[in-house]
Protein backbone atom coordinates (compact mmCIF):
# COMPACT_ATOMS: atom_id res chain seq x y z
CA UNK A 1 0.00 0.00 0.00
CA UNK A 2 1.55 3.28 -1.06
CA UNK A 3 0.30 6.68 0.34
CA UNK A 4 -1.47 7.38 -2.56
CA UNK A 5 -3.79 4.05 -2.26
CA UNK A 6 -6.66 5.72 -1.57
CA UNK A 7 -6.33 9.04 -1.47
CA UNK A 8 -6.67 9.96 2.71
CA UNK A 9 -5.40 6.39 3.98
CA UNK A 10 -2.16 5.75 4.66
CA UNK A 11 -0.19 2.49 5.50
CA UNK A 12 1.45 4.55 8.54
CA UNK A 13 -2.66 5.86 9.35
CA UNK A 14 -3.86 2.30 9.45
CA UNK A 15 -0.95 0.89 11.12
CA UNK A 16 -1.93 3.62 14.01
CA UNK A 17 -5.39 2.64 14.38
CA UNK A 18 -4.37 -1.30 14.75
CA UNK A 19 -1.70 -0.26 17.54
CA UNK A 20 -4.37 -0.47 19.65
CA UNK A 21 -5.38 -3.95 19.39
CA UNK A 22 -1.98 -5.34 18.89
CA UNK A 23 1.54 -5.17 16.46
CA UNK A 24 0.27 -5.24 13.37
CA UNK A 25 2.03 -7.18 10.86
CA UNK A 26 2.27 -7.71 7.16
CA UNK A 27 3.85 -10.29 4.70
CA UNK A 28 6.77 -7.86 3.47
CA UNK A 29 7.64 -8.07 -1.28
CA UNK A 30 10.93 -9.57 -1.84
CA UNK A 31 13.47 -8.06 -2.89
CA UNK A 32 11.75 -5.07 -0.74
CA UNK A 33 15.08 -2.51 -0.03
CA UNK A 34 12.81 -0.32 2.77
CA UNK A 35 10.11 -1.13 3.95
CA UNK A 36 7.03 1.47 3.66
CA UNK A 37 6.73 3.08 7.42
CA UNK A 38 3.50 1.33 8.91
CA UNK A 39 3.10 -2.07 9.79
CA UNK A 40 6.07 -4.19 10.82
CA UNK A 41 7.08 -6.45 7.89
CA UNK A 42 8.02 -10.16 7.95
CA UNK A 43 9.40 -11.76 5.04
CA UNK A 44 9.15 -15.36 3.52
CA UNK A 45 10.67 -17.72 1.25
CA UNK A 46 9.09 -18.60 -1.82
CA UNK A 47 8.14 -22.05 -0.22
CA UNK A 48 7.08 -20.96 2.69
CA UNK A 49 4.54 -17.45 2.37
CA UNK A 50 1.66 -19.78 2.09
CA UNK A 51 1.96 -21.97 5.64
CA UNK A 52 3.41 -19.02 7.26
CA UNK A 53 0.43 -16.74 5.91
CA UNK A 54 -1.86 -19.48 7.27
CA UNK A 55 -0.39 -19.22 10.54
CA UNK A 56 -0.29 -15.70 11.25
CA UNK A 57 -4.00 -15.16 10.08
CA UNK A 58 -5.19 -17.70 12.57
CA UNK A 59 -3.64 -16.34 15.33
CA UNK A 60 -4.58 -12.45 14.09
CA UNK A 61 -7.40 -10.98 15.91
CA UNK A 62 -7.90 -9.10 12.87
CA UNK A 63 -6.98 -9.90 9.08
CA UNK A 64 -6.70 -6.64 6.75
CA UNK A 65 -6.64 -7.66 3.16
CA UNK A 66 -5.86 -4.59 0.73
CA UNK A 67 -7.13 -6.14 -2.34
CA UNK A 68 -4.80 -5.63 -5.76
CA UNK A 69 -2.75 -7.63 -8.36
CA UNK A 70 -1.03 -9.86 -6.81
CA UNK A 71 -0.61 -13.40 -7.76
CA UNK A 72 -0.90 -15.10 -4.41
CA UNK A 73 -4.68 -12.93 -4.17
CA UNK A 74 -6.83 -15.05 -4.87
CA UNK A 75 -5.66 -17.71 -2.51
CA UNK A 76 -5.62 -15.87 0.17
CA UNK A 77 -9.29 -14.69 -0.34
CA UNK A 78 -10.27 -18.49 -1.06
CA UNK A 79 -8.01 -19.26 2.43
CA UNK A 80 -9.93 -16.46 4.54
CA UNK A 81 -13.23 -18.23 2.77
CA UNK A 82 -12.50 -21.69 3.50
CA UNK A 83 -11.48 -21.11 6.93
CA UNK A 84 -14.13 -19.08 8.04
CA UNK A 85 -12.04 -16.06 8.90
CA UNK A 86 -14.26 -13.54 6.34
CA UNK A 87 -15.78 -12.61 10.18
CA UNK A 88 -12.46 -10.92 11.69
CA UNK A 89 -11.37 -9.60 8.00
CA UNK A 90 -11.38 -5.74 6.80
CA UNK A 91 -11.54 -6.18 2.67
CA UNK A 92 -9.93 -2.79 1.87
CA UNK A 93 -10.93 -1.87 -1.75
CA UNK A 94 -8.93 0.62 -3.49
CA UNK A 95 -10.70 3.66 -5.27
CA UNK A 96 -8.70 2.88 -8.41
CA UNK A 97 -10.14 0.19 -10.23
CA UNK A 98 -12.63 -0.06 -7.71
CA UNK A 99 -15.13 -1.44 -10.30
CA UNK A 100 -13.52 -4.15 -11.50
CA UNK A 101 -12.05 -5.62 -8.28
CA UNK A 102 -15.52 -5.41 -6.76
CA UNK A 103 -16.85 -7.41 -10.07
CA UNK A 104 -13.91 -9.72 -9.84
CA UNK A 105 -14.51 -10.49 -6.02
CA UNK A 106 -18.35 -10.94 -6.34
CA UNK A 107 -17.81 -13.22 -9.43
CA UNK A 108 -14.88 -15.25 -8.19
CA UNK A 109 -15.44 -15.60 -4.10
CA UNK A 110 -19.47 -14.77 -4.40
CA UNK A 111 -18.19 -11.40 -2.02
CA UNK A 112 -20.57 -8.32 -2.32
CA UNK A 113 -18.52 -5.20 -1.51
CA UNK A 114 -20.40 -2.10 -2.14
CA UNK A 115 -19.83 0.48 -5.34
CA UNK A 116 -17.84 3.10 -4.73
CA UNK A 117 -20.13 6.10 -4.84
CA UNK A 118 -22.63 4.63 -1.70
CA UNK A 119 -19.93 4.97 0.80
CA UNK A 120 -17.02 7.18 -0.90
CA UNK A 121 -17.31 10.77 -1.66
CA UNK A 122 -14.39 12.49 -3.68
CA UNK A 123 -12.87 15.64 -1.85
CA UNK A 124 -13.61 17.77 -4.68
CA UNK A 125 -17.62 16.50 -5.30
CA UNK A 126 -19.77 19.71 -4.60
CA UNK A 127 -21.94 19.13 -1.19
CA UNK A 128 -24.92 17.39 -1.32
CA UNK A 129 -28.27 19.97 -0.90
Amino acid sequence: MDSGWHGWLTESKLARAFKVVGVPVCVGRPGERLPPYGFHRIYFTDEDWRASVLEMASRALCVVLVVGHTDGMKWEIEQLIKRSWLAKTIVLVPAWHHEAYRTTLRDQHHLSIPVLESHYIHPCSPPAS
